[in-house]
């Protein structure tokens, strides 16, 4: 699936929820209705990577979603009712992880951070399913993690009208490339610089050593009998 296939998907799965909001009730109601079907219809994941109600020494997390037998990323889960963004802007943004914004989504996010530490996985989301959370929670950049920007989609919305950014720092795809990395630091003030391919003024076939002239020659006996009786 390519991001195109995934938008398509979304949008049919976008006018679903939105003529269902009301029945969408408990946080079994989120993951069964809405995440379940955001990160295996929409975000690529397969079925068998996504494990459910793991035990870890923190409690049991949501979702641990994996690929090639390795963790790659933890969400956690809350029902619809539940407020994660404090502002009222409705656009997508970032913000402070520990900052005032996601105040009210504190206590999900240290979840979060804590099954992240017991399964050795860097990166988290915290979600409503309408609202998404994307956060760096464990870092190796000397940055800690709740003074970092966190990625946030306050509604259906932000996501339609941002699709791309939601896919890369959710699918598979964008997981695996650790595409988050370059979202949060981008929102940090480090900007990523795209690289371009350098090419050589020679081709293969005409790089070779010059052959060495007599001057040359002569010289490297007296820089070799001059250096090697000052080491002497």
């Amino acid at each position: 699936m390519n991001v195109d296939e995934a938008k398509s998907v979304f949008d049919r799965l976008c006018v679903e929820l939105q003529q269902n909001l009301g029945k969408i009730e408990t946080e079994q109601d989120v993951r069964f209705q809405v995440i379940n079907r955001m990160l295996t219809e929409v975000l690529g994941w397969p079925y068998f990577d996504v494990k459910t109600e793991r035990a870890v020494e923190s409690g049991f997390i949501d979702y641990l979603v994996g690929s090639d037998g390795k963790n790659r990323l933890v969400v956690e889960a809350k029902r619809t009712a539940r407020i994660l963004v404090d502002t009222k802007s409705p656009r997508f943004s970032s913000y402070k992880t520990g900052g005032p914004a996601l105040e009210s989504a504190r206590g999900g996010l240290d979840q979060a951070q804590r099954y992240c530490i017991d399964t050795a996985v860097p990166y988290a989301a915290l979600s409503t399913g309408i609202e998404w959370i994307a956060f760096w929670a464990i870092r190796t950049d000397g940055t800690p993690p709740m003074e970092g920007r966190a990625m946030v989609f306050p509604n259906l919305e932000s996501i339609k009208d941002n699709f791309a950014a939601f896919y890369d720092l959710f699918s598979k795809e964008g997981v695996i490339n650790q595409l988050y990395q370059v979202y949060i630091h981008e929102a940090e003030g480090l900007k990523i610089q795209h690289t371009e391919p350098l090419t050589t003024v020679l081709e293969a076939q005409d790089v070779r050593l010059l052959q060495k002239s007599k001057l040359a020659a002569d010289l490297e006996v007296v820089f070799r009998k001059f250096f090697s009786s000052m080491a002497g």
